[in-house]
């Protein structure tokens, strides 16, 4: 089942059962043509469960994060424009082709703990894109592509200690990896759970993590980046960050305070805050507020929930104040999107 159209400039998908419709929608926002060669879907099918946001902004920057669950084996293909793709994978890993070139790209786990791989490819023509995803896989995931008018808005073409980012960019389907820092690391993952702002603001806080990380790929491809073990500091502090999420994640259906994660953590109240902002750019207080809402949402989709039992679920005992906070978190009341 193809879908073809004109991409929207802003495509957000929070918490669901994500159906084949919507997967689609956000597809043309990155490329065109875009097809499930294997299975097909209906529009009303769930295809994949998680989390997914596409945002296009003003500077030539397209953002794609997706933290997901794959439903399905799934073969998707679509075409991709020219550009600079940056990825930043957090946990999981991607198999796809670009004009039947393979590349598979995850990562690591040592000692328990999940290292973060970072990748480019540059793309100097319309390249057909050939995604493969397992069920079961699960993902978390940032995608920076940037436009050729972008780059060349930076006088890379006019600097001379860049003929290696030159070089990088003009050669179709070129790839280089490295290991993210710790700041790269804490970029993505506050832009896969950004705050709750205007959505102008919002655009502003993407764009300008964006760029951060865009400057990050352009040393990569420089082979200016700092030694690993200078960063080692940081790096410890993402993994604290990191117990804390999983603690969370685990235990969303109980009741959650800080001083009680503090406790079984292992970390001050004081700590914890600091280390969980500077990480996911939010606090540990807003990220289980809202990731009880989209739970709730899911169980409100799938299971039919009714407003007083998601609003159980998501720790609330008014479901008007439930309500309230559902539509200021997702655009709709819990009541329409059950009907």
């Amino acid at each position: 089942m193809c879908h073809q159209g004109k991409p929207k400039l802003s495509v957000k998908l929070l918490g669901t059962g994500l159906r084949w419709r919507e997967i689609a929608n956000m597809a043309e926002s990155a490329g065109s043509d875009f097809c499930a060669l294997d299975p097909s879907f209906g529009p009303e099918d769930v295809v994949i469960e998680g989390r997914v946001s596409v945002s296009r902004l003003r500077s030539g920057l397209t953002i794609h994060t997706a933290e997901t669950a794959e439903v399905n084996d799934l073969t998707m293909e679509m075409v991709l424009p020219s550009c600079l793709n940056v990825f930043v994978i957090l946990e999981g890993g991607i198999d796809f082709k670009l004009d039947e070139i393979p590349f598979a790209f995850s990562a690591l786990k040592e000692n328990s703990q999940v290292q973060p791989t970072a990748f480019a490819v540059a793309i100097t023509k319309p390249a057909r894109l050939e995604r493969h995803s397992r069920r079961g896989s699960r993902t978390r995931k940032v995608n920076i592509m940037i436009k050729p008018e972008w780059l060349d808005d930076c006088g890379l073409n006019d600097k001379a200690d860049a003929e290696d980012v030159g070089c990088f960019l003009r050669k179709h389907l070129a790839q280089t990896s490295w290991e993210p820092s710790s700041r790269a690391v804490a970029l993505a993952e506050q832009m896969l759970n950004p705050p709750r702002l205007p959505p102008i603001v919002r655009e502003l806080y993407l764009e300008s993590r964006a760029i951060e990380l865009a400057a990050e790929a352009l040393q990569a491809l420089n082979g200016e980046l700092r030694c690993p073990a200078l960063d080692r500091a940081g790096t410890i502090d993402i993994c604290r960050a990191q117990t804390v999420r999983d603690y969370i994640e685990q235990r969303l259906g109980d009741p959650l305070t800080l001083s009680i994660i503090a406790r079984e953590v292992g970390i001050g109240t004081t700590t914890l805050q600091r280390l969980f902002k500077s990480v996911y750019g939010t606090t540990v207080v807003e990220y289980v507020r809202i990731r009880k809402l989209e739970r709730a949402r899911f169980a409100i989709e799938t299971e039919g929930l009714s407003v007083s039992e998601a609003a159980y679920l998501a720790g609330y005992r008014n479901p008007a104040n439930f309500a309230t906070a559902f539509k200021r978190a997702f655009g709709i009341s819990p009541k329409m999107l059950r009907n």
